[in-house]
């Protein structure tokens, strides 16, 4: 559970929380109102991530409901992808960008729309097969 203890930690430090490790697979934290209020901490926990947890520690794990609430703590931050097109050596940079990006939307639907002729028509030749016997 370490990468999900370092999740943790560093989620809690850009909060403004004071975060420590502990042993065995702990941390304890200070947390500043608005965190411990949406985590439903007290101002100073103690948390466990492992099967062995610290003293007195509220046990976080992927289980129950930690990642919802996470993800309310979130809301809408974080929530950003880009794309960076890479254009091999020698060849000029497109002309028209936006073009690219209308291409790749059209391309990407027609893709998802033959996913799911294609599972349609898989799932009508079951349906067939199974009728037949």
């Amino acid at each position: 559970m370490g990468a999900l203890r370092d999740f943790v930690a560093d989620v809690a430090e850009l909060e403004g929380a004071a975060v420590e490790p502990v042993e065995p697979d702990g941390l304890e934290v200070m947390a500043p109102p608005a965190l411990a209020g949406a985590m439903g901490w007290p101002e100073l926990a103690r948390l466990g991530f492992g099967a062995e947890l610290p003293r007195d520690a509220i046990a976080i794990g992927l289980e129950g409901d930690w990642l919802d609430r996470f993800g309310a703590l979130f809301g809408e931050r974080g929530r950003f992808a880009e794309r960076q097109l890479v254009v091999a050596d020698g060849v000029a940079p497109p002309s028209d960008p936006e073009r690219l990006i209308d291409r790749g939307t059209m391309c990407a639907d027609e893709c998802a729309l033959s996913r799911r002729k294609r599972g349609a028509s898989q799932r009508n030749l079951s349906e067939k097969r199974q009728g037949a016997f």
